[in-house]
């Protein structure tokens, strides 16, 4: 195959002809769609305006003028404009062949809802159909998502990660052995963080080991490597032989992370190490250090500061996500896979009140 040069000097393959093919009519489609161009349009001026810039820092600037949900003037990220970009783009050539007569781009609100609607009678998820509504409200300023009825989303809609048993960590730590102590004690991304650290990327500080790692939107991280000293040893004397190498990956010193190998399975644990090494016990904590859960976790109460210092470690900035998404192997996970993996369980720790009754007491005077 004929290889064509940028001017950058890289030289990159040419497309194949299904893809020219694609690219050709989605392109037609563009142009044929009314209102799509303009939206598009629009999405590119809110990247143009948001990528590059950190998002808390712009939070923190819009709060002290005092302005309502300043996120939906940017987008901060190429993964989310290309997310975003697909949708409003299914949408306009939804609303095109379903008949809806639109002109311009500001005549699509309108149909909205019955959008929705149709997703939920799909069968999609109700993350997504959130997902999907934020997506096209970029479009229009002052519209907000509260504005629309959406199906309500909860924990245990979660099932991604979460229905692995013992016998695919014993599978994974028999055919993978590296990807699994690595996926323990340092819990990095897949395709982000894993595939593209290097040998060099090791840092001791104070008789520990860090993983300068860098995480999603460019941002810089160092990851504690923890669990029993041998594991440790043996990551760091992986780090060591890799040199200037890049660990994993085609070109990597030990290869392809193969793709049945679950990283959000193992950041949970990893996680939940971090938590339970640094957690304090919960009587002695002041009203503010406490989180306490909510939904189907209600009654469980943690650790503000242990929570921090794990969000972190992964690479997230809310306590939120940590208690949602990473921490549940402390909560719901099995007992043989606790005790695999060296876990206590967190018990409820808020008891429930007596509820006082409002019989009378019988009188015992005659």
């Amino acid at each position: 195959m004929k290889e064509k040069t940028s001017n950058a000097g890289n030289a990159t393959p040419e497309r194949t002809q299904s893809e020219k093919l694609q690219r050709k009519t989605r392109r037609n489609k563009t142009s044929e769609v009314p209102g799509l161009k303009q939206a598009l349009r629009s999405l590119h001026k809110l990247f143009k305006r948001g990528y590059g810039k950190k998002k808390r820092e712009i939070r923190e600037n819009h709060r002290k003028s005092k302005r309502r949900k300043q996120d939906k003037e940017y987008i901060f990220s190429a993964a989310t404009y290309k997310k975003y970009k697909n949708i409003v783009y299914n949408y306009f050539v939804w609303l095109h062949e379903n008949g809806f007569i639109i002109k311009h781009m500001q005549d699509a609100e309108a149909y909205i809802q019955p959008y929705l609607d149709f997703l939920v009678a799909a069968g999609n998820s109700p993350c997504y159909v959130k997902t999907v509504g934020c997506a096209i409200l970029k479009l229009y300023p002052g519209r907000y998502l509260g504005n629309y009825k959406t199906p309500q989303r909860s924990r245990k809609m979660i099932t991604k990660s979460r229905a692995h048993d013992l016998k695919y960590c014993l599978k994974i730590k028999r055919k993978y052995p590296v990807l699994f102590a690595f996926g323990l004690c340092i819990g990095l991304r897949k395709k982000k963080e894993l595939a593209k650290i290097k040998g060099t990327d090791l840092v001791e500080k104070g008789g520990s080991y860090f993983v300068h790692v860098r995480g999603k939107n460019g941002q810089y991280r160092n990851a504690p490597i923890i669990g029993e000293p041998e594991m440790v040893a043996f990551i760091v004397q992986i780090f060591h032989d890799a040199g200037e190498r890049k660990i994993f990956g085609p070109d990597g010193a030990q290869g392809r992370i193969p793709s049945d190998f679950d990283e959000h399975c193992f950041r949970a644990i990893y996680a939940s190490k971090l938590y339970a090494g640094n957690a304090r016990p919960i009587k002695k904590l002041e009203k503010e250090e406490k989180y306490y859960c909510r939904g189907d976790y209600k009654g469980i109460v943690l650790d503000r500061r242990a929570m921090k210092i794990a969000s972190e470690a992964l690479g997230h900035h809310r306590v939120s996500i940590i208690a949602q998404n990473y921490l549940w192997p402390l909560i719901t996970m099995p007992r043989k896979l606790r005790k695999f993996f060296g876990l206590k369980k967190i018990r409820n720790n808020k008891r429930g009140k007596k509820k006082k009754s409002t019989k009378r007491k019988k009188s015992t005077k005659r």
